[in-house]
């Protein structure tokens, strides 16, 4: 028959775990607990009564009187000790010795565990009159037989007082560290929850920046299309390339409608399918805006400071701008949160962003390329000497014109041009994109979510940056978008050779339809 192995340590676990369960037993019935020691104390006082002053009604009634009042010692504290010394004083009065008055030393050390300090000193002031006046009255008995009594008795006294203030400090100081570890554990769940967020905004911010870009550029050319295959159709390639053909008379005019019908056809279907492409691309572009609703949780959202928030409105004529009228949601909670102002970035537990290709300012030749396909005028202007940036601040950057021209070509419709400005100084830089907003969208804007701004403006205040966006003042048309992004080091300015940003004053590059 096996056992079971006894654990390396018995004596130590197993008598945790008996004193664990006894110390809760005891804990769960302290009424209980307080009147057995109370039934004991008064078994204790009983014999010598019985022996000294024999079984007489007045001292079983000071014995009960005495020891009684202990069963609520704890729910009572100053109500049992006041009881208690009630009864010794009847007892001084009535000179009726028996150990029931030991019953006090209890209820004063209950006092002082319990109570605070200025009541135990109450208490114990009370105790040494009643010990004082115990020995002043003790009959036939020499000074120095008083004093010995007075030091005993008053070691007594000392030494319950000393036990139950030592309790009252360790209880303290237990609850004082449980209230620690209840504070660092909610510390902890609001640090994860903080950290959550942050990821979620990091995740929200790139998958709107780069993935609704694309979409919207996709859009913007194949509403461009459509609306060219829409156009007057162009002549049968049959009859521009054999001219004979066209003016022979054996060529019927059923024989050369013919190709003029293939090509209407074939026409007709490219522009369904053009058509086709500008659907599904707002349909993406409506489920990842979707998406990115669930990313954000807005109930993590909180308000701006004053200086980050900027006046929105609606551009008259071109519908509602994206996010133009939304608050700076949870920037300010990511900036708090990571101690952000000196231009720290969101840090990537997983170490892809330090490795991924990050765009960067030398990168806005290539987005407004691309933007100049889509059929929107750009001119890009920089002024000022180039300041050391970080990765992230050029990310930033490049983030913002890339939301900011999205936007103008998403609400403004053709023919309207943009200007970017990027002007250095001693602070870091600031990006000015403004448009004139002329024109109508040729088949309406796309549906917006309110997180192209919100995205921006986050970006720029994990920089110690500002960001405004708004219509232009004084104009009926023309939208404007502002910010400014700190440099990592203001002293240091980079070479005069880099893109966009030479020695002379200004650089201005000239790009779409005129």
């Amino acid at each position: 028959m096996s056992t079971a192995e006894p654990p390396d340590v018995p004596g130590v676990v197993f008598g945790r775990m008996r004193h664990g369960r006894v110390g809760r037993a005891l804990r769960a019935h302290p009424v209980f607990v307080d009147s057995a020691l109370a039934s004991m104390l008064g078994l204790v006082a009983l014999p010598p009564t019985v022996d000294l002053a024999g079984p007489s009604v007045v001292a079983l009634l000071l014995i009960v009187a005495s020891v009684a009042p202990l069963c609520l010692r704890r729910r009572h504290p100053i109500a049992v000790f006041a009881a208690c010394s009630a009864a010794a004083v009847l007892q001084l009065l009535l000179w009726v010795q028996n150990f029931g008055t030991m019953s006090l030393l209890i209820a004063f050390y209950t006092v002082a565990a319990r109570r605070p300090r200025r009541m135990a000193a109450a208490a114990a002031v009370a105790l040494t009159a009643l010990v004082a006046w115990f020995c002043v009255g003790l009959p036939d008995a020499r000074f120095y037989d008083r004093i010995a009594v007075a030091v005993f008795l008053g070691a007594l006294g000392i030494t319950a007082g000393v036990l139950g203030v030592n309790m009252n400090t360790r209880r303290a100081y237990l609850t004082a560290l449980a209230d620690r570890a209840a504070r660092l554990e909610r510390e902890r769940d609001q640090q994860a929850r903080l950290a959550a967020a942050r990821e979620r905004a990091r995740i929200a911010r790139e998958m709107h920046d780069i993935v609704a870009h694309n979409l919207s550029v996709m859009i913007a050319l194949a509403d461009g299309a459509t609306f060219a295959l829409r156009g007057p159709a162009a002549p049968p390639p049959a009859a521009l390339s054999d001219p004979s053909r066209a003016s022979s008379p054996a060529a019927s005019p059923a024989t050369a409608a013919g190709p003029a019908t293939n090509v209407d056809e074939g026409l007709a279907r490219a522009t369904r399918a053009v058509e086709q492409v500008s659907a599904t691309g707002r349909e993406a572009l409506a489920q990842m805006r979707g998406l990115l609703g669930v990313l954000r949780d807005e109930r993590t959202e909180i308000e701006p400071p004053p200086s980050a928030a900027s006046a929105a409105g609606v551009r008259a004529g071109a519908g509602v701008r994206a996010g133009a009228g939304h608050t700076a949601g949870i920037a300010e909670l990511t900036a708090a949160a990571i101690g952000t102002g000196t231009g720290t970035a969101i840090t990537d537990p997983t170490g892809l962003a330090e490795t991924a290709p990050q765009p960067g300012i030398g990168d806005l030749d290539d987005l407004i390329d691309q933007i100049r396909q889509a059929g929107l005028a750009v001119r890009l202007t920089s002024a000022g000497r180039r300041r050391t940036l970080t990765a992230d601040a050029e990310l930033t950057v490049f983030r913002i014109v890339q939301e900011s021209l999205t936007n103008v070509l998403k609400h403004s419709g053709p023919g309207t041009r943009a200007r970017i400005l990027l002007r250095y100084d001693a602070v870091g830089v600031e990006i000015e994109i403004v448009d004139d907003g002329r024109g109508v969208p040729a088949t309406g804007p796309a549906p917006t979510g309110g997180r192209g701004v919100q995205g921006m403006r986050e970006r720029a205040a994990l920089h110690g940056g500002t960001l405004t966006a708004g219509p232009v003042t004084g104009r009926h048309d023309g939208w404007r978008v502002t910010a400014r992004i700190r440099a990592a080091d203001s002293s240091s300015p980079t070479s005069p050779t880099s893109p966009h940003h030479p020695d002379t004053a200004q650089e201005t590059l000239e790009a779409g339809k005129s």
